[in-house]
């Protein structure tokens, strides 16, 4: 097994930042945004947790698949082409692109529809709370489940600015900078990118080299204007590429005992290969993952009935060819083949967020996103040596959204909200038409002529919310409708 080891080379943030704990001797003033305002975490009445930017670059979070690690609530599946989330084991699960999450994500209050997104979400936050169970009010969008809200950070009234670079083994380079300040006494800017490299831990016996290859680039540019003490204007926008190449198929899977070669423990195992005799055996150590395949072995050096029939390849060594054996043990797991597919994913977001506060405290807020995305894909699905089941994807993704929210002054005895909400989707998907992908599959062309596909959807949402929330017992307790 490999193990993909990383560390950090160095890591400077001239402002002191501290992980959310929730712990009694931390718990002083921790603020989070669950319903939409800002609010001490112990009055909200909502089950949640909450981790800052710089807690979740101490423990090397960079997916919602690494917090899943540490979050007891939080499962994520990880699948071929994407991810499915669940909280509390509940979620939506299966390959309908269709289907809206149960637990969706926003970010800075917008909806990110596609989760492959999320890892461009995780540039330069200031914090994410992981809100458990349904958030009809502060959140919507199917949000049955749970949510994720990712707030990323904004422009100071002071410079200052972060830099984190990280290396491990097998070619595993990232480095995350970001800095910010104001322009002028009503103007703010803050920008933020991310370079993320994976150089490949396996390799390709056929045609050498590494693989898989993989390639993230995030960047984030935010603008922030507060030209009054009541009037404050944000505007952000946030890239994100990435370019997966490379998927392995092994030429060679072993079956466990099926036939003891000559001078082989019981504790190795060895697999039959076509025409050849009990002592004339492919031998590995460390197993490799169902059926050996004639054609796959003849593409690295290996022919039938022939002895010997092992024909080492650079970095293979023939430790033992006594009746035909040979040791590849040590390097069992290179045993593979690369075969060219790729995932391949451009993505923008626009925000603009502008808030307004009355002289008898009323606040008046409005949230636009734009999300643009889209994403091909190709990848192999028959398991084999031989490339039989290549299947093309492409996907485009628009989304258009605006929100608009009235809520009360804070502290009295009756606090309430109202707004409405609109979006629009549009998805373009599949291997015909545009984006036009055709599936190059024997078992396709031959089994199911009709594999090729294309598919749209156009959704549109209209929506009205409000809620009252009653304080009593000297605000030690409220009811909220």
């Amino acid at each position: 097994m490999k193990i993909l080891t990383r560390f950090i080379i160095f890591s400077i943030a001239p402002v002191f930042l501290f992980p959310i704990n929730l712990t009694a001797q931390q718990l002083e003033e921790i603020v989070v945004t669950a319903q939409r305002r800002e609010q001490s975490l112990q009055e909200v009445p909502i089950s949640l947790e909450a981790y800052t930017g710089a807690m979740l670059n101490e423990e090397g979070f960079r997916t919602i698949e690494d917090l899943s690690n540490f979050s007891p609530t939080v499962e994520v599946d990880v699948r071929v082409q994407d991810q499915d989330i669940s909280i509390r084991g509940m979620g939506t699960a299966g390959n309908n692109l269709g289907l809206e999450q149960a637990v969706p994500i926003f970010n800075d209050g917008i909806h990110f529809g596609r989760t492959s997104m999320i890892t461009s979400a995780f540039l330069d936050l200031e914090r994410i709370e992981v809100l458990r169970g349904p958030q009809p009010i502060a959140f919507g969008q199917n949000a049955t489940a749970g949510a994720f809200s990712l707030v990323t950070k904004k422009p100071t009234p002071e410079w200052e600015g972060d830099l984190t670079a990280e290396y491990g083994n097998w070619g595993r380079a990232s480095v995350e900078a970001g800095v910010g300040g104001p322009i002028t006494d009503t103007w703010g800017i803050r920008v933020a990118g991310q370079y993320d490299k994976q150089a490949g831990y396996m390799r390709d016996v056929v045609r050498g080299g590494k693989f898989p290859f993989s390639e993230d680039i995030v960047g984030r540019i935010t603008l922030a204007w507060n030209p009054t003490d009541n009037f404050s204007a944000t505007a952000k926008i946030g890239y994100y590429t990435r370019d997966r190449q490379g998927d392995g198929n092994a030429v060679c899977k072993t079956i466990p005992d099926v036939t003891r070669a000559q001078g082989v423990r019981q504790t190795e195992r060895a697999v039959t290969f076509p025409g050849l005799t009990e002592f004339d055996n492919i031998v590995d150590v460390a197993p490799l993952p169902t059926n050996c395949d004639i054609e796959g072995f003849q593409r690295i050096g290996i022919q039938e009935g022939r002895k010997p029939f092992f024909k080492p390849v650079q970095g293979i060594d023939q430790e033992d060819t006594r009746g035909g054996i040979v040791d590849i043990g040590s390097v069992a797991d290179t045993i593979m083949e690369n075969n060219n597919t790729h995932d391949d994913v451009d993505a923008y977001n626009y925000r603009l967020g502008l808030d307004y506060e009355f002289s008898n405290g009323i606040v008046l807020n409005t949230n636009l996103g734009y999300v643009d995305y889209q994403r091909s894909s190709m990848y192999d699905n028959s398991s084999s040596p031989i490339v039989t089941n290549l299947q093309h994807r492409g996907e485009v993704f628009d989304m258009f959204s605006q929100e608009i929210r009235v809520l009360s002054p804070r502290g009295g005895q009756i606090e309430w909200e109202a707004g409405v909400f609109h979006q629009q989707e549009d998805l373009d998907l599949g291997n015909l038409g545009d984006p036009k992908y055709q599936t190059v599959s024997i078992r396709a062309n031959i089994r199911r002529p009709n594999r090729a596909t294309d598919a749209w959807q156009d959704t549109e949402w209209y929506s009205a919310f409000g809620s009252v929330t009653f304080n009593f017992l000297d605000d030690k307790a409220s009811l909220d409708v």
